[in-house]
């Protein structure tokens, strides 16, 4: 019974009610990452950081494991309704490949940020869990571009000092050729 009443939305020129109500949860779930990662430069360290970054990432799992589901379903079980009559081969490429795109955007997104956070090699917070450290702490890569930093302040000064050795070394050469020069003229 229900394929049939799927199938009957998809000759209707509708979703079946499983993909309408997963893509709106998905747009709810991004929104609530845009919030909550556009509230960090607001409640900066503050002692609600760690909830609202616990949050942020909890979510960003969410959608992660909600797009997997869906791309099942869409595989399976889905019905679309049929292109526009009035849309041609181009506009339908067009179409087809946003879409995947946006699928690709949603998957590897919450990687990074979950990558992000198994290379600190801390425990961090999920949901209501904490998970232990997964990986072995990573050097942070603020430290390793105040080494950098660093290093490129120790190259300067020293290029600055053989500047003005050289720079010595010339003027000192000048003086005495001036010198020679003076006392013989």
């Amino acid at each position: 019974m229900e394929r049939s009443v799927q199938a009957g939305c998809a000759l209707l020129g509708r979703f079946d009610l499983v993909t309408i109500c997963v893509h709106w949860l998905t747009v709810v779930l991004v929104l609530l990452l845009i919030a909550t990662g556009l509230s960090f430069d607001v409640i900066g360290h503050s002692p609600f950081w760690p909830l609202v970054f616990t949050v942020h990432r909890s979510i960003g799992f969410s959608v992660w494991v909600l797009v997997c589901l869906r791309l099942a379903w869409r595989m399976t079980h889905a019905r679309f309704p049929p292109f526009a009559n009035s849309m041609n081969i181009v506009h339908r490429w067009v179409v087809t490949l946003s879409e995947y795109a946006l699928y690709a955007l949603l998957l590897l997104q919450p990687v990074t940020g979950m990558t992000g956070t198994l290379l600190s090699g801390k425990p961090f917070g999920l949901f209501v869990w904490t998970v232990p450290a997964l990986l072995p702490r990573m050097p942070d890569a603020s430290v390793a571009a105040r080494r950098s930093s660093g290093r490129r302040r120790l190259a300067h000064r020293a290029r600055r000092r053989a500047c003005r050795r050289g720079a010595d070394a010339s003027l000192s050469r000048r003086r005495r050729h001036a010198e020679d020069h003076g006392a013989l003229g």
